[in-house]
């Protein structure tokens, strides 16, 4: 799993003293942060943060709760960048824990399709919160020339002919098609099987399908 920490230094802004010896914050720079969550009435709402100092970067195994690899930025260097970057460390040095690692985690500030892409091209499923970066204003996107419209969580509906939709629970991965398959529900009585594509899109649709259980916790 991947994860970040603000780390707040003691200074409150970049010293204008660069002599030799004397004291003064000259590494640190300021970042500021926005992410969602509820209301007191539930409602959502954006929040703030905003630091003077650095940024803590770590991948560890989520199993044991060990460190497996990490740097000390400044505040604002890009969470998706140093996680390329420790991934190249891990694959250079520690390689043999990429091939032993089968599920990687993160919050919405790793969504990357850039990073995405990697974990998948060494068979490590990705399991990562999703950002909304349509920018249509649409709802739902039509897959293919189908019944089958999508929203940017990974949630699937069928669509019947009078325009009711229906939500479709997840099947399970074809590994063969490397395609999500989707059925109605048992009280349906319809045992037909849809399957998407994972390269519909692949932040969307992951082989750990975002609706499942695991991806749940």
């Amino acid at each position: 799993m991947v994860d970040g920490k603000a780390i707040q230094s003691f200074g409150r802004k970049i010293s204008e003293d660069n002599k030799s010896g004397e004291r003064g914050e000259h590494d640190a720079d300021w970042c500021k942060k926005q992410y969602s969550a509820n209301g007191s009435k539930g409602e959502s709402v954006i929040k703030t943060k905003k630091w003077f100092g650095f940024r803590l970067h770590l991948i560890a195994d989520a199993t044991y709760e060990l460190p497996v690899a990490f740097s000390v930025t400044k505040a604002s260097n890009s969470e998706k960048t140093e996680t390329e970057k420790l991934l190249d460390k891990i694959e250079k040095e520690w390689e043999q824990w990429l091939k032993e690692c089968k599920y990687f985690l993160g919050d919405k500030g790793y969504d990357s399709s850039k990073i995405i892409n990697r974990l998948e091209g060494r068979g490590i499923h990705s399991i990562i919160d999703i950002r909304n970066c349509w920018k249509d204003g649409e709802e739902t996107h039509q897959y293919k020339d189908s019944n089958l419209v999508y929203n940017y969580k990974g949630t699937v509906w069928y669509v019947e002919e009078d325009g009711k939709k229906t939500e479709l629970i997840y099947r399970g991965y074809d590994k063969s098609t490397d395609s999500l398959r989707y059925g109605f529900k048992p009280q349906k009585h319809d045992k037909r099987i849809f399957r998407i594509k994972c390269e519909e899109d692949r932040r969307i649709f992951t082989p750990v399908a975002r609706s499942s259980q695991i991806n749940l916790i």
